[in-house]
């Protein structure tokens, strides 16, 4: 079957590996379903297994033919699957149910090709795409030369090594064409900077109200959006207050983001590399403990890409849509979480309703100019 041909009815699946974790899994789990919704899909059912992996299933043989069964009555043509598949697991999944199977990294990078309007977003999606469909290509064209290998570099290993190198050959062309075109985008941040200009990168997780907050610093009338992974390149745009900082509004966050994607869209570690300060943005209207689990993740990208910690602020956005006790408790979580010494760095706002916009602005003066300032300073 043809993947055009393919119904939009998906069953979501996870592997619970953990058998004491009753709490993070749920939260991943309806993750899933939102980007999966984002995308297009119709989320039909959930599946859950809590076992040991398989290596050629993930799953038991067990629960393969309970989905296989499933699937076929109820016309689901999709599964997605939260946990991260080998090319071996993919293959003999996509067989066993005869069905479109994708992990979630396969599904995110689906909704950054539906969302990219650039060149250089679309070049690194296809790279990264292509970096993980080669594995599976090479375990594809082994199954098929396989028989044809009656000595060395019979026909069918040529074939095979033909197709590999062909593969290769478009990997690094498309590669090269990154790297030129990242290498343009330093090179403009890099003369921004000497020309005098202070970079304020606003980052966090989707719906968190980057946006938001980026249109009433700069004036700006950029689309606000609930759908994940909506920005995927960063705009540049003056501040209001003082026309020598620059905003950056950068890709959204989700929990548990694959750090694949981070190495492959490049171009946003660069926003954030160069930024002079670092503005992290969780919404302030839900639980404590999903705030907890988003602020702690969200700091360990910051320190992957890497992003010095000083440079960060916690901006715990929507404060008008919680109440006072929701909103102690998530402050109580956040001086936990981020343990930063400096209760200034720890910034409740509403970009919506502009409530405590003046502090914020307040402390991006102060950190980006008195610090130049010191540094400047011959005494």
């Amino acid at each position: 079957m043809d993947r055009r041909t393919f119904n939009n009815r998906a069953c979501v699946a996870m592997l619970k590996t953990d058998f004491h974790d009753h709490f993070l899994f749920r939260v991943e789990l309806d993750e899933l379903i939102t980007l999966a919704t984002n995308a297009g899909y119709e989320v039909v059912e959930e599946i859950i297994q809590t076992r040991h992996p398989t290596s050629d299933l993930l799953f038991g043989k067990g629960k393969v033919e309970e989905i296989r069964e499933f699937m076929k009555f109820q016309d689901i043509d999709n599964l997605i699957v939260y946990n991260q598949l080998s090319s071996k697991q993919f293959l003999n999944l996509a067989r066993e149910l005869e069905a479109n199977v994708m992990d979630r990294y396969d599904l995110t990078l689906e909704i950054f090709e539906a969302n990219a309007s650039d060149i250089l977003s679309l070049q690194q999606i296809k790279l990264a795409k292509m970096k993980k469909e080669t594995p599976l290509l090479k375990l594809k064209v082994s199954e098929k030369y396989k028989e044809e290998h009656p000595f060395l570099m019979g026909g069918g290993e040529y074939a095979m090594h033909s197709t590999l190198k062909s593969f290769s050959k478009r990997e690094s062309s498309i590669k090269r064409e990154i790297d030129r075109m990242l290498r343009e985008k330093k090179m403009q941040v890099i003369r921004r900077k000497k020309e005098g200009a202070k970079i304020v990168n606003i980052g966090g997780y989707y719906n968190s109200g980057k946006t938001t907050l980026f249109n009433k610093l700069t004036g700006a009338d950029k689309p606000v959006s609930e759908t994940p992974f909506t920005t995927l390149t960063a705009k540049y745009k003056k501040w209001l207050e003082n026309g020598n900082v620059l905003f950056v509004d950068t890709i959204g966050f989700v929990i548990d983001l694959d750090p694949r994607l981070l190495t492959s869209f490049e171009i946003n570690l660069i926003d954030f590399q160069y930024a002079d300060l670092q503005l992290f943005l969780v919404s302030a209207n839900e639980p404590p403990e999903i705030v907890a689990l988003k602020l702690s993740e969200g700091l360990k990208i910051l320190e992957t890409i890497p992003v010095q910690g000083q440079k960060t602020i916690v901006v715990l956005n929507k404060i008008d849509e919680t109440d006072e006790e929701n909103l102690e408790q998530i402050l109580d979580v956040t001086r936990t979480v981020f343990d930063s010494g400096d209760e200034n760095r720890i910034i409740p706002i509403s970009a919506k309703t502009g409530k405590n916009l003046d502090k914020l602005s307040k402390h991006i003066s102060e950190k980006i100019f008195l610090q130049t300032s010191k540094i400047n300073s011959p005494y």
